[in-house]
């Protein structure tokens, strides 16, 4: 090209959004030397005329390199080439997205206060056993920090060393824990702690939150019974008991021809125990009654007082003063015929003077006089006042007399002798039972309603002024149903609000003692929630699954350890008084850091003592001042530790002195400590007492240090919610940047009462998280002291896993070797549809797995046989795409379900030949 046609104008450069890299270059060595070409015959010199500048190399045409004019300006297009290199590569490292430097991007986190994850150590409870032989002690104490180290399971695994957290009380009756499994009799048992009950026959058409009845002479409180006389011609009497009972679960056993419900003792209702004649009382110490219907009372259905007509409001008001203040609260009571309000003295009250003709009543509050007619009664004194509360809005003169019940419609089953239970929730919580004496159909008329309905006539009238016009619900219809005689099977443990009875006594636990509950299928964390006596132990939540009570034991010398060995009184080095920003490197990293309820999701071991004197560590020395004794811990990309004290302007700089700078710490992090069940067995510093110890539980929650991989990613989160949570966005950032946690996704559900904020979360190694771990249990905390909104409802779960299949038909260049190709297409499908490559929710669509089998080296075509979910492998098909859900609010169930996270199945790709 002739550089006549090159122009020697530079350029520009445009950089759009979103690139990985910066164009910032001005020219290259050709076009930087093509433009030095294009600019020799119009280069001007200064002239005395202006008008005649002067243009030397105008007539320099030649651009042979062995000119010396021209070499020169080669010498320079190099010189220029190399600057322009540099200055894109400064620009580049000069920007989070385009750096590629290690150094530069740390260097610009930590411009906005970010600093690189240390990760977090694992954690999982160990399992100690007291010895038991004759003349052991039978309380030993575990000490905090009792070492214990792991025996590798898998080739290339090293020894790990974990550390108890806690002190613990250990003693010999905790070893293993067995449940009573004593046999039960056909006879039912009815106590405060029944839970159960089993009916005869499948056909007893009760659900799941049908209301019974049960009346025992067992039961109730242990109040001894009000004295009788001895009168041998007196009929005997007895205590019934009776309870008011929401069945939580309905079982039918078509087999053995029996009903098992259950109910949950904790919405129990104790009605008043009563004394009946024993004589002529029911035989059986046991009844269950069936409410069959539902009713509600004659008005429940009535229009609003509110919205009555003034003519309305004085038809059904128990005065005229009343209709006049009907936007008011009080109390009526009978005076001379006429309905008044309960007298009382204050500020708000009305009051009024009658006499003859007209009523004035007065308002305290306000300047407002109204008049009424008066109602009194003629040649009364002249002068009468009475003081009445507000009144109420609502229609005041109900209440059930004379021991009769209005029902809302006819219900023509209602009969003599049988139960009716009146049930009053919202207002005053009151339950009453009755029974029937008799009942009629009746007209009835009131409340601006008509029309025929059923008339009760109970036994008693206890309590039934008590009872709400609209609130109250009547369960009528009693049934006596037969209990079942055959002896009940050995019980299980039920996962909701289990109570265990033990095979012995024992010394009491103390609340909040960490379990663990096992049988020969499944294995879970408890807490203790309280010890009733020295048999019964209640724990504290509920579990995940029911245990076999005839396989199940329970460990209770447990106690919480984390990864990582400590190591004592580290000598640092020598402070120097002189010296401004002394830095000391630890001589055994990694650090250990545990899990905490912090921002950062965990917190250091680190303790520095200076001259035996324990320094604090800070986030920043800038904002401390010239006596504060603190330092600050970097650790870079290697994971070397580095400890910085102060300049003496921010942070005191160290006092001089020899070998006076100390360290104490643990050394261990990461997904290495994440050993399995069983593997802690080798205690290096055992207790005197403990006779073995293991884990049954695979240690869990380790994250492993940051790299400059995940800076890109992560520093931005932290400026986003500066450790504070307001949006939905806040949630999910917080949590991703949480130590442990590999990734999160947060969403809003509607629970048809109110807002929720739901969190799926995974494990940093991909795992799913117990929610009885401590990872869990400290982001749960950190999320909650982090909210602006201490009342936003929110609900962290665990994810669910997917794995799917797939079957293609692969056709290769014969040039290439047939099995190399596959196990790349393998390697290839593996590595795109892994855990660090999907997000929750996301689907994997058909043309998505063809398009990366076929991008492989060697393959000719392919043709996608089948794709199918791993859990469904009998209904093979090739669909557009596989879906995965993210959170949602099961309505039926009333519950809340995890995002889906799809994965390949890798045992399940196939790949045939093709033909």
């Amino acid at each position: 090209m002739n550089s006549s046609d090159f122009s020697s104008e530079q350029p520009a450069n445009y950089n759009p959004p979103g690139l990985s890299a910066l164009a910032y270059r001005i020219g290259t060595h050709p076009t930087l030397f093509q433009r030095l070409l294009a600019d020799l015959p119009t280069q001007k010199i200064p002239h005395p005329d202006a008008q005649k500048p002067q243009q030397p190399l105008h007539s320099l045409t030649t651009q042979h390199l062995d000119d010396p004019a021209i070499a020169l300006l080669d010498a320079w297009a190099v010189v220029g080439d190399v600057l322009t290199f540099y200055q894109e590569r400064i620009a580049n490292e000069g920007y989070l997205r385009t750096a590629t430097e290690d150094r530069s991007i740390l260097e610009l986190s930590r411009t906005v206060g970010y600093k690189l994850n240390p990760g977090v150590a694992a954690s999982t409870y160990l399992t100690f056993t007291v010895e038991d032989t004759p003349g052991a002690a039978q309380e030993v104490t575990v000490p905090a920090g009792t070492r214990v180290q792991s025996i590798p399971k898998a080739p290339g695994e090293l020894p790990q060393t974990f550390e108890t957290i806690a002190q613990m009380k250990a003693r010999v009756e905790w070893n293993s824990l067995k449940p009573d499994i004593s046999p039960k009799f056909d006879t039912p048992k009815f106590d405060q702690d029944t839970t159960a009950l089993s009916l005869q026959g499948t056909n007893t058409r009760l659900q799941p939150g049908d209301r019974i009845l049960i009346i025992s002479d067992t039961g109730g409180d242990n109040t001894a019974p009000l004295p009788v006389s001895s009168d041998p011609n007196a009929n005997p009497l007895k205590r019934e008991f009776r309870f008011f009972l929401t069945l939580e679960s309905v079982e039918t056993d078509a087999q053995n021809n029996f009903t098992l419900i259950r109910w949950n003792n904790n919405t129990k209702q104790t009605l008043p125990a009563v004394l009946v004649n024993a004589t002529h009382s029911s035989a059986n110490n046991l009844q269950v009654f069936a409410f069959r219907q539902q009713a509600s009372l004659f008005g429940h259905n009535a229009r609003k007082w509110s919205e009555l007509s003034p003519e309305s409001k004085r038809k059904y008001s128990p005065s005229q003063l009343v209709s006049e203040t009907i936007n008011c609260t009080g109390i009526t009571i009978k005076f001379n015929n006429n309905a008044f309000f309960q007298t009382s003295i204050s500020n708000d009250d009305i009051i009024t003077v009658a006499n003859q003709s007209k009523t004035v009543v007065k308002v305290s509050k306000e300047k407002k006089i109204i008049t009424v007619d008066s109602s009194f009664i003629p040649d009364l004194p002249e002068i009468e006042s009475f003081i009445y509360n507000p009144v109420t809005s609502e229609w005041s003169q109900f209440s059930i007399q004379n021991q009769k019940i209005d029902l809302n419609a006819v219900y023509s089953n209602v009969l003599p002798g049988s139960w009716v239970l009146l049930n009053q929730d919202k207002l005053s919580f009151q339950t009453e039972l009755y029974q029937v004496e008799n009942s009629s159909t009746v007209f009835r008329s009131d409340f601006e309603l008509a029309g025929k309905v059923t008339r009760i006539k109970v036994t008693s009238s206890n309590n039934l002024k008590e009872f709400d016009l609209r609130e109250t619900t009547i369960f009528i219809q009693s049934e006596q149903l037969p209990l079942f005689k055959k002896p009940q099977e050995l019980p299980s443990i039920n996962r909701q609000n289990p109570r265990i009875k033990l095979a012995q006594s024992i010394p009491s636990l103390e609340p909040g003692r960490t379990v663990i509950i096992k049988d020969k299928t499944n294995t879970e964390i408890a807490f203790v929630g309280s010890m009733d006596d020295s048999q019964t132990l209640t724990l504290s939540h509920d579990l995940h699954h029911d245990y076999d009570t005839a396989s199940v034991t329970i460990d209770a010398n447990v106690v919480p350890a984390t990864h990582g060995e400590t190591v004592e009184k580290e000598v640092l080095g020598s402070g120097n008084g002189g010296q401004a920003n002394q830095r000391f490197k630890l001589k055994k990293p990694p650090l250990t850091y545990i899990s905490a309820a912090t921002a950062s999701g965990s917190k250091s071991t680190l303790q520095v003592y200076v001259n035996n004197v324990l320094w604090q560590e800070v986030s920043s020395l800038e904002e401390q001042d010239a006596r504060s004794q603190c330092y600050i811990v970097q650790i870079d990309d290697r994971g070397e530790c580095i400890i910085i004290f102060g300049d003496g302007i921010h942070g005191s700089r160290l006092p001089s002195g020899q070998e006076n700078v100390v360290a104490t710490y643990r050394s261990g992090i990461g997904q290495v400590g994440e050993v399995k069940a069983g593997s802690l067995i080798l205690l290096q510093n055992r207790p005197l007492g403990i006779r073995d110890v293991t884990n049954l539980y695979d240690a869990t929650g380790a994250g492993n240090r940051e790299t400059s991989l995940h800076i890109r990613d992560n520093t931005p989160r932290t400026v986003r919610t500066l450790e504070r949570i307001v949006s939905l966005r806040d949630f999910q950032n917080f949590t991703q940047s949480f130590a442990g946690i590999g990734k999160a996704q947060a969403v809003i559900l509607w629970t048809g009462q109110t807002k929720l904020i739901h969190i799926t979360i995974a494990a940093d190694d991909g795992q799913q998280v117990e929610s009885n771990s401590a990872l869990f249990t400290n982001l749960k905390q950190a999320i909650v002291s982090h909210m602006s909104n201490p009342l936003q409802a929110v609900e962290i779960q665990s994810y669910e896993p997917l794995y799917f299949n797939i079957e293609a038909t692969v056709w290769i260049d014969p040039r290439y070797q047939e099995n190399n190709v596959k196990q790349i297409i393998e390697s290839t499908l593996n590595q795109i549809f892994s855990f660090a490559k999907r997000e929750f929710g996301q689907a994997v669509a058909a043309s998505e797995v063809i398009e990366i089998i076929q991008n492989v080296a060697g393959v000719l075509a392919v043709n996608l046989n089948f794709l199918y979910l791993k859990s469904d492998n009998k209904a093979k098909s090739i669909p557009s795409s596989l879906e995965a859900k993210t959170a949602s609010w099961n309505t039926s169930e009333k519950l809340t379900l995890p995002s889906q996270l799809l994965l390949i199945n890798p045992q399940g790709i196939t790949l045939n030949k093709g033909s």
